[in-house]
């Protein structure tokens, strides 16, 4: 087993929605890292069985808009990030898609550690923010990848962005 976060570390935030996930799966609040990507990995995806609908995941992330506009310009453009949790068999088969629609950050099958953090530049506006999140999402879906947070970015380097979360899996 590949050692958890050799290739790809977390932004922030992304142990704390997996323990709380796990904790809500009675699997403890203080799961190992390498026992959380054995169980993001695993084939029987336990904790993404019962998937948030895409209606739902889209009125959370849209009832966070507007954004603030100290932080976000009404008008300017910022990245959806999202985070991505699965088998890595499901992830080969959901990137090409992912890809196509313009989203970067994506790691190569091989560096697939059960976790991702694609990103995608959107104009600050709720309507393009709805389009693009509803067609990722539904991707992600049929895909059976997880999505544990969705995140609007400043900027594409984490350690120069303000952020705010916009969907956060219970």
């Amino acid at each position: 087993m590949q050692p958890f976060g050799v290739t790809h570390t977390p932004q922030r935030g992304f142990p704390e929605a997996v323990s709380h996930g796990l904790a809500q799966k009675n699997l403890g609040p203080n799961v190992a890292d390498a026992d959380l990507a054995d169980v993001a990995c695993s084939t029987d995806l336990r904790l993404y069985s019962e998937m948030t609908s895409t209606q739902d995941i889209l009125a959370i992330a849209l009832a966070q808009f507007p954004l603030p506009s100290e932080v976000f310009a009404p008008g300017g453009t910022f990245w959806l990030t999202l985070y991505l949790v699965g088998d890595p068999a499901r992830y080969v088969m959901a990137r090409p898609a992912l890809e196509a629609n313009g989203w970067k950050n994506l790691c190569n099958h091989d560096d697939f550690a059960g976790f991702s953090y694609p990103k995608r530049k959107v104009r600050n506006d709720v309507g393009e923010v709805r389009d693009m999140l509803q067609s990722v999402i539904a991707t992600c879906h049929d895909m059976g990848m997880g999505i544990s947070l969705i995140d609007a970015d400043i900027a594409f380097d984490p350690k120069r962005s303000a952020f705010r979360t916009l969907y956060k899996a219970a």
